[in-house]
């Protein structure tokens, strides 16, 4: 396996700029996925690294060995594609055994290896089979395996489970984390659906407009998102943002919202006195942070809460999402389902300090 290095690597296609100057290291056996919308350039950063794309400027290294001028036939990387790419007038092992076929390595070394990859990916028993003989999910099977069956030093998968449905998307998550632990191949996966980069990478690159913004583990940008952007792109229904002022009262630092003031810590206040580029602010806090009561709190404990309305309630087995009209705004909360909420129903709303998040609305940077 090999570790991949992106240096100041940028793209640009006349004056659409894909890829902006950015820096990545994939470490040797680790999973990385680069995460973003349509058109942040993830997919242009895949090509650029199997050589189906040349950078405008920067370095692609394998270790130590620049690979920017290197055919993709000498690179030594595997691509598995979103559509499979898959021969149809050949059958499932010939599919598998064409990337040996074309190193010239022989016939009985090629049975060996098709034989190993696909008992690897339970495919064994489809090796006589034409593609259009197969489900989705075995056609993504043999595409992986071809992938595999050359042992390339970095394995590059673009959206690669995202026409199967959601039940065998959801199984072969799975299965691919599992593949790539147990074979420790150095993987980039690109994929526009925040679960699958949740669920199965190492660390997740988050990109927009060809820039990177945010680099970490699921749980980092989960807990804390470094922008507006990654915290509205990570989590699922994505972070509340309400607009408020920092404000005190008698010494006392508070968020004043809308409708309702929220307490923060000296400490904070001055982090955003330091970072924050205008009065105007953004208080962030995640669905799951949203604490919900339908009684009124204790008198002691009136100022932690704010008065809001259901605007409907959504039903997801052992918990509810429930949608909540805040002023002009809508946000949400996720709560158990042993309470029941109706449209319209009166309820107290508190967000949980230990869990919230503030930003600058000019600039959408978090404040931290």
């Amino acid at each position: 396996m090999a570790q991949v290095a992106l240096e100041n690597l940028y793209k640009n296609f006349g004056q659409v700029i894909a890829v902006d100057h950015i820096n990545l290291t994939v470490a040797d056996g680790e999973l990385l996925c680069l995460l973003g919308p349509s058109g942040c350039g993830k997919t242009t950063t895949l090509r650029m690294v199997a050589g189906l794309e040349t950078p405008t400027s920067g370095t692609i290294k394998f270790d130590e060995t620049v690979v920017n001028n290197m055919h993709p036939s000498t690179r030594n990387v595997a691509m598995v594609f979103e559509n499979y790419a898959l021969y149809p007038h050949k059958t499932v092992y010939y599919n598998i055994a064409y990337p040996l076929q074309v190193r010239g390595t022989a016939s009985d070394d090629i049975e060996k290896m098709v034989k190993e990859v696909a008992a690897l990916l339970d495919i064994l028993p489809l090796l006589d089979r034409l593609p259009r003989q197969l489900s989705g999910g075995q056609q993504q099977r043999v595409g992986i395996a071809r992938a595999l069956v050359r042992r390339p030093a970095a394995l590059l998968l673009d959206e690669p489970i995202s026409h199967l449905d959601a039940k065998l998307r959801a199984r072969m998550r799975g299965e691919l984390k599992r593949l790539q632990k147990e074979l420790g191949n150095t993987t980039i996966l690109v994929t526009h659906d925040q679960l699958e980069a949740m669920t199965m990478a190492d660390r997740i690159a988050v990109l927009n407009f060809g820039e990177i913004l945010q680099l970490g583990t699921a749980d980092e940008l989960f807990a804390a998102p470094a922008n507006v952007f990654v915290a509205n792109f990570i989590g699922e229904p994505s972070m509340n943002f309400l607009p408020c002022q920092l404000k005190e009262d008698g010494g006392a630092p508070y968020l004043q919202a809308e409708t309702f003031r929220f307490s923060i810590s000296e400490a904070l206040k001055q982090k955003i006195a330091d970072q924050a580029t205008s009065d105007d602010l953004l208080l962030g806090c995640r669905p799951q942070h949203l604490e919900l009561r339908k009684s009124s709190p204790a008198p002691e404990r009136a100022g932690e809460y704010f008065q809001t309305q259901v605007y409907i309630s959504e039903p997801i087995g052992v918990e509810q999402i429930v949608h909540l009209r805040v002023d002009t705004d809508i946000i949400h909360s996720v709560v158990s389902s042993d309470e029941k909420f109706s449209l319209d129903d009166a309820v107290w709303a508190r967000i949980d300090p230990k869990h919230s998040h503030v930003f600058d609305k000019a600039t959408g940077s978090a404040i931290r």
